[in-house]
Order: C-alpha cells, then sequence, then structure tokens
C-alpha cells in the first residue's frame, strides 16, 4: 500500500464567446488589401486553428448590416460554426438584397441579447417562460469584427446622429444589464476608399444596376475609431484593436479578451511519487 503525494494544477474555466460580424457593403472595401470582410472571417478561423477557442467552450455567431441574422446559436460544436462562418463573405450579386447597404449595429445588439435569452431560458426551462429574468454570466462576452460604419459619424461627417446614438445606448444598457462586455476589433483604414470601389469586382448590368454606381458616388468609407472607442468605453471592455492591414493578426487581442472571463480553477492532483506504507504496517 501507498499514498500518492498530494499536488494542484490551475486549470481555466470554459467561456461563451458571441461572434458578431459586420456583413454590410463597406466590408466589401479592399483598402486592407484583402476585403475587410474576408479579414474578419480569417480571424475568426484562426482562433480555432491556434487553439485559442479550446474543448469546452461555446460559441455563437452573428452577422449584420440592415438586418441582423443569427447564423449559430451558443454551441460546442465547432465544425458546424466554422462551416457557416466560411460561408459569410462578398455575396455573387448585388442586384435584389438590400441588407448589405446600411449597418445597424444597435439592432445587432439588442437582436444577441434576446436570442441568447431566449437559449437561456428553453435551456433552464425547456419552455419560454414570463417575466424570465436573465442572470448575468462571468464567462459570456461580445466580439465584434466592423469598420464601425454609421456608428455615429457617417461618411467622415462630425456630425453625431443622435437617434442612432440613442437606440445604440438603449442596446448596450441591456448587453451591460447581462454583464457582457464587448470587445471591438476595427478592420479598415483611416485614410478609407471609395464606396464605388466594391463595383470593381462585379459587372455592370449583370451583376449590379447602374444606378448604383451613380448613389454611390462620392461616398467614402472610413474605420471609424471614434465610434470603437465609445463602444469599448460603454462597456467598460478592452480595444479597439486596429487592424489597417490585412498582415496584422487580432489572435493576441482576442486570447487576452477571452481569458478575462476564463474562471481558473484549481484541481487537486496525484503526483507521480508516492510514500510506501508498508513500514507502518511492520512498526506496528
Amino acid at each position: 500500500p501507498f499514498t500518492p503525494y498530494g499536488g494542484i494544477t490551475l486549470k481555466s474555466g470554459n467561456v461563451e464567446a458571441i461572434l458578431i460580424i459586420d456583413n454590410s457593403s463597406s466590408m466589401f472595401l479592399k483598402d486592407t488589401v484583402w476585403a475587410r470582410i474576408d479579414i474578419a472571417v480569417r480571424e475568426i478561423n484562426d482562433l480555432f486553428a491556434s487553439r485559442t477557442i479550446i474543448e469546452g467552450d461555446k460559441v455563437a455567431l452573428f452577422a449584420f448590416g440592415s438586418e441582423t441574422s443569427r447564423r449559430v446559436p451558443l454551441t460546442n460544436d465547432f465544425n458546424l460554426f466554422i462551416n457557416e462562418v466560411n460561408l459569410i463573405g462578398r455575396p455573387n450579386t448585388l442586384i435584389g438584397d438590400n441588407i448589405y447597404w446600411s449597418s445597424d449595429m444597435a439592432n445587432a445588439f439588442k437582436r444577441t441579447s434576446v436570442l441568447i435569452d431566449r437559449q437561456d431560458m428553453i435551456f433552464e426551462f425547456g419552455r419560454e417562460v414570463e417575466n424570465w429574468q436573465p442572470t448575468p454570466k462571468q464567462n459570456r462576452m461580445i466580439l465584434i469584427l466592423t469598420d464601425g460604419a454609421d456608428l455615429f459619424v457617417s461618411s467622415g461627417e462630425e456630425k453625431i446622429d443622435k437617434d442612432n446614438t440613442a437606440n445604440f445606448n438603449d442596446s448596450i444598457k441591456e448587453l451591460n444589464l447581462r454583464n457582457i462586455k464587448v470587445y471591438p476589433i476595427g478592420i479598415g483604414t483611416k485614410r478609407g476608399a471609395l464606396m464605388t470601389d466594391i463595383l470593381s469586382d462585379y459587372k455592370e448590368g449583370k451583376d449590379y444596376p447602374p444606378k448604383l454606381k451613380e448613389d454611390l458616388k462620392n461616398q467614402i468609407s472610413r474605420l471609424n475609431v471614434r465610434g470603437l472607442e465609445y463602444l469599448k468605453g460603454a462597456t467598460n471592455s478592452d480595444g479597439p484593436f486596429l487592424m489597417e492591414n490585412y498582415k496584422i493578426s487580432a489572435n493576441r487581442f482576442i486570447s487576452s479578451a477571452l481569458n478575462k472571463h476564463r474562471s481558473m480553477l484549481i484541481e487537486p492532483v496525484a503526483s507521480d511519487e508516492r510514500e510506501e506504507l508498508w513500514r507502518y504496517f511492520l512498526m506496528a
């Protein structure tokens, strides 16, 4: 008989990461060499390749333009998640779908709160219930990949949109009630690019109506650092992390953000060393 020497090990807890991708038209621009949207997709894929997201974690995926869609609910099915991420990108045609031509971040946050609450409710009770109150979770957070277009400042103007600001603040209030911090990753350049540059990858008449070129004339999309800094401050998070070139990686920033929401668990473990007990029996 023997006893193992006792030891302890530190183990990271699991995190629930909600990833929101800006899928509006300004994200199709290539002022960062790659299309902004393609950089966003690459960064999310890298989280799994680098094991920044680990077994036991949960991830959810939302994409927004003028409307918000939930692509994947909170899940630990990483294959499903990665497959859905890689379906996001520039559309094959710009005809007939207007969801790309505006960016409603306030609605994205509101929609996220509603759908995550519903998922929590069904997990807890098996159905939707009235007067249910969400329980704040320390291990839940949001990563948003966006150029910040239409967030307070539009097209380089220094005029604040009061309605947009009010809607945004309402949506942030809901996130704060749930203790969900938002970590912004800004993709794009401060110098910006003409919105008509998007059309260079499409054929006029076939892929987009001729009127679209005239509608986009003289419009510029720049990385909205001011709006992203406000977003960070509103939820007391970190960032924004800015990606003005496709060679920049946000992996360290994202890893740091995730670790802030991982609990540290202390677990006892048995070591390989042991104390033989035969001598005590012999002495007795």
